[in-house]
């Protein structure tokens, strides 16, 4: 779950650096995007400072989320493998 949420912490700071405000979030984990919605809090502590800066950037920006099975994403479901 630490490398999922990463990516997607870090595609809030790369997307609100190139001034675009809109992005659509899709991952095979639930979790991460649980984590991000802050329905639960697992951020890990070395996650923590990066946490902060993505969230401040997400706070400018409208994020629409979707989770997608591992298998329906052959590009994650390849790279896993």
């Amino acid at each position: 779950m630490e490398a999922e949420l990463a990516a997607i912490l870090h595609s809030f700071i790369y997307t609100h650096a190139q001034g675009w405000f809109f992005l659509w979030v899709e991952s095979d984990s639930s979790l991460a995007i649980d984590t991000v919605l802050k329905k639960i809090h697992l951020v890990p502590l070395r996650l923590q400072g990066l946490w902060c800066r993505a969230m401040r950037a997400a706070s400018d920006m409208t994020i629409i989320y979707s989770h997608i099975y591992r298998e329906a994403n052959q590009v994650a479901d390849a790279l896993a493998k």
